[in-house]
């Protein structure tokens, strides 16, 4: 009995390029609802408000694919972060010019 194996040179559960979006998971209004913590109302409020990526409709129900909707909730708490470290940054500026410390002014 030989060694040589005849398998594939990737496990069949990693996806191919090719055909990884088709594999993605797919993830409902109320699966982001309960993700976030948050009520449908509230996500179809982020909806209106252009918040969250489109959707895509499958048989009448939508749809939001997880690598989009991932990608783009990582870009929006990347800029959070950024204006927050801005704000804090613009605090101790104001801070210096009146030479406040401690909230007391010297």
């Amino acid at each position: 009995m030989s060694n040589c194996s005849t398998a594939p040179s990737t496990p069949p559960d990693v996806p191919s390029p090719d055909r990884a979006t088709l594999r993605d998971r797919l993830v409902s209004m109320q699966d982001l609802a309960d993700e976030l913590h948050v009520c449908e109302k509230t996500i179809r409020r982020c909806i209106q408000k252009g918040q969250l990526p489109p959707q895509i409709q499958i048989g009448g129900r939508k749809y939001w694919v997880a690598s989009v909707l991932d990608a783009h909730l990582c870009q929006k708490q990347e800029s959070a972060i950024e204006v927050d470290a801005r704000e804090r940054k613009d605090a101790e500026r104001r801070k210096a010019k009146f030479g406040i410390v401690d909230g007391s002014r010297n």
